[in-house]
């Protein structure tokens, strides 16, 4: 579908601003008020991750649905090859991704930059199976899904409206590398590598 410029760039403002009070400071708040109602903190960090995830991809739709129409917003889940194809290229694309980024990663430790490394939970000791249940439904369920519609559709097929495809796919893949700033600029990096060759696939 066409996309216009200027509806685009008003959902993508505001689109911004949402995800930015809801992810610094909505989610945060979410997770305390849970865990004044006595709930674990990985717990509580959990479930609220599980519902600002799903109610930011749902505000998200729905404003591309109010400005452009339900063919814009359902245009970023279809697929225009058989789902063998598809599971083939993003099998290749994950293991490229892999020796990339393992080969990054081994650089930089050989010229002595470390990432830094941090453990995934804020109390090892309180965490029992049904959080461990939460944290995979947040990491491999909902948030590729909200990346995958958000980057690789929405923000790819806006920077296309305006530049040639290359150049959406380095901006697109920059832009999710830097909403990604919490993992510091080695992270940025890596990120973006992804972003790009994620982008390739959706192209192709």
């Amino acid at each position: 579908v066409n996309w216009s410029r200027k509806k685009t760039l008003i959902v993508l403002s505001i689109s911004i601003v949402l995800w930015t009070i809801v992810l610094l400071l909505g989610g945060p708040i979410l997770a305390e008020l849970l865990i004044l109602f006595g709930g674990g903190v990985d717990l509580s960090y959990e479930l609220s991750g599980i519902i600002t995830q799903i109610s930011l991809l749902a505000i998200f739709l729905f404003l591309i649905y109010r400005s452009m129409g339900l063919e814009h917003a359902l245009s970023m889940f279809k697929i225009g090859s058989t789902w063998m194809h598809v599971a083939w290229l993003v099998l290749i694309i994950m293991s490229i991704d892999l020796i990339v980024e393992s080969t990054l990663f081994a650089t930089f430790e050989i010229i002595g930059i470390e990432a830094e490394e941090e453990s995934y939970w804020f109390d090892s000791e309180s965490v029992n199976k049904f959080t461990i249940s939460l944290a995979i439904v947040n990491l491999v369920v909902l948030a590729p899904i909200m990346e995958e519609v958000v980057f690789r559709g929405y923000v790819l097929d806006s920077c296309r409206s305006f530049f040639q495809e290359r150049e959406a796919v380095i901006m697109s893949s920059c832009l999710f590398g830097l909403m990604h700033f919490f993992y510091g600029p080695f992270g940025i990096v890596m990120i973006s590598i992804g972003g790009a060759l994620y982008a390739w696939i959706r192209l192709r």
